[in-house]
């Protein structure tokens, strides 16, 4: 196997707000480590469901939909002045 091949996905601990200690095993992974061994993360998980836990993430949380938001304004910019003039 190549090394470009491998993708290590973090595993993490936490504790709820009842105090029960939650072990995630993530399914977004990267290479290189996106986290260094032993780093410090936020976490964010539905009361409901902690099982469902996920690192934060500022790029899927911010950059991402704000790149979004940029090219939807490019494209209602650009449908705005190049449509059919009326009659």
């Amino acid at each position: 196997k190549h090394y470009e091949d491998i993708v290590y996905c973090p595993v993490f601990a936490f504790q709820d707000t009842s105090g029960v200690e939650h072990v995630i095993h993530s399914s977004v992974g990267s290479n290189p480590p996106r986290f260094p061994l032993g780093s410090t993360v936020s976490v964010l998980y539905r009361k409901t469901d902690p099982t469902d836990a996920q690192i934060e993430d500022r790029f899927i949380l911010w950059i991402a939909p704000m790149i979004l938001l940029g090219f939807s304004l490019i494209g209602g910019t650009a449908g705005f002045i190049l449509r059919p003039a009326r009659k």
